[in-house]
């Protein structure tokens, strides 16, 4: 019997040159609850004005001041608005959208689309259906507990993605209930098996809740865990892979990482040599800058080795767990070499999935880790900054192979 859509999703089929087509119309997203979709709009236009302001001061400072000419305005309209321009742009289309927009998916025999709508406009997002591996729903996390319950059911609004193999995955939608998403989801996996014709088994949807409280025994591996799993007579491994630089780092800290070396690194390289080959001169006299304020560069340049050094560590950051011979090893290693732990499974008292919370304000953000609970001697962690879901599993895995009970805990 097949699985029923949420009632507020209409459904229309099509025949075609590439077979049966269904289109699912979803309604409009539940973010325009949210009190700061319209901050969106009014922050991008003050992003769009800031380069402006900053070119009318100019202007006016080489009127009065004789300095520098007019064109001296173009500068800060050029330099800020090659930052600000984009960023404004992408909150107006986001707070456009969070109001207006829809999403409209199309089942294709080969090929599932997602497009998100804006009245003429539309963003289409592409999943071969040979590169499936399953979808996600990946709930919103509620922030201070003294919010009222509807503000709190707005924060946990979720995310449908589209896991692929390879690691990557793409965003179907995203603003919905999780139990809503959860129905829709279970629907498009049953279809798009059918359309694989039993070729690829797609795995239940997987539930990615990131709640503290809700730790769970998971059995089945999530859809974008990229783990490789061994298992043989006696023997389990399971071996976590380099995540890479973009899916290894915050983006935040991989972009402010990235422009900051582009900013300081070419600039040093300029100006270091021409300073220590006496060419470079204060502005209102001909005396030449002395050698010693190439030290000034060398902090700048120093925090941006240490941030290329922490992106590459966390790019190369890997991790083997095996269960064998009676004894559970991890290895986990990266840019600084590799870290070895060993125990009898004798002395193993618990493999837990541990949370802390990583903000003091309103935003409730946690990260995950691993935890090895020997029942003499400190406890080990493992695996930090990863995926809730996924260490659920590699506990329940590690749980199952040790021979350990299962607690409330996994």
């Amino acid at each position: 019997m097949g699985l029923q859509l949420p009632a507020d999703i209409v459904a229309s089929e099509e025949v075609g040159e590439q077979g049966r087509t269904t289109i699912y119309r979803l309604p409009a997203n539940l973010t325009t609850a949210r009190p700061f979709v319209a901050l969106w709009i009014i922050v991008a236009f003050v992003l769009y004005a800031i380069p402006f302001v900053f070119g009318a001061l100019a202007y006016s400072f080489s009127r009065h001041g004789r300095v520098f000419g007019p064109e001296i305005a173009l500068f800060p309209i050029c330099f800020f608005g090659l930052f600000l321009f984009p960023l404004g742009t992408l909150l107006l289309m986001l707070g456009l959208f969070a109001r207006w927009g829809w999403y409209e998916i199309t089942l294709l025999p080969q090929q599932l689309k997602a497009r998100a709508r804006l009245g003429p406009l539309r963003w289409t997002r592409i999943v071969p259906l040979a590169a499936l591996r399953g979808f996600r729903v990946k709930h919103g996390t509620a922030s201070a507990s003294e919010e009222s319950e509807e503000e709190r059911a707005i924060d946990r609004l979720a995310t449908l993605l589209a896991d692929c193999h390879g690691g990557g995955n793409v965003t179907i939608c995203w603003g919905y209930a999780p139990a809503w998403l959860e129905q829709f989801a279970a629907v498009l996996t049953q279809r798009c098996a059918a359309n694989l014709g039993g070729k690829t088994e797609l795995p239940p949807v997987t539930a990615d809740e990131q709640h503290p409280g809700r730790i769970r025994k998971r059995s089945l591996q999530p859809s974008h865990s990229s783990a490789l799993v061994e298992v043989s007579p006696g023997r389990f491994k399971v071996t976590l892979p380099p995540r890479g630089l973009i899916r290894g780092n915050n983006p935040i800290l991989l972009a402010f990482g990235v422009l900051w070396n582009l900013m300081t690194l070419p600039f040093a390289l300029i100006f270091v040599p021409l300073l220590l080959l006496g060419q470079v001169q204060w502005e209102d006299g001909p005396e030449k800058a002395p050698p010693w304020m190439a030290l000034i560069v060398v902090p700048h340049v120093l925090v941006g080795l240490g941030f290329l050094a922490y992106l590459r560590h966390n790019a190369l950051r890997a991790a083997v767990l095996e269960v064998n011979q009676g004894t559970l090893s991890a290895t986990t290693g990266g840019l600084w070499g590799n870290q070895v732990h060993c125990w009898p499974l004798s002395e193993i008292g618990d493999v837990l999935v541990t949370s802390r919370r990583t903000q003091s304000d309103d935003s409730a953000k946690w990260s995950w880790w691993l935890s090895i609970d020997p029942k003499q001697g400190s406890t080990v962690s493992l695996l930090h900054d990863s995926d809730q879901a996924e260490l659920e599993w590699i506990a329940t895995a590690l749980r199952e192979a040790i021979g350990l009970k299962h607690t409330t805990n996994i």
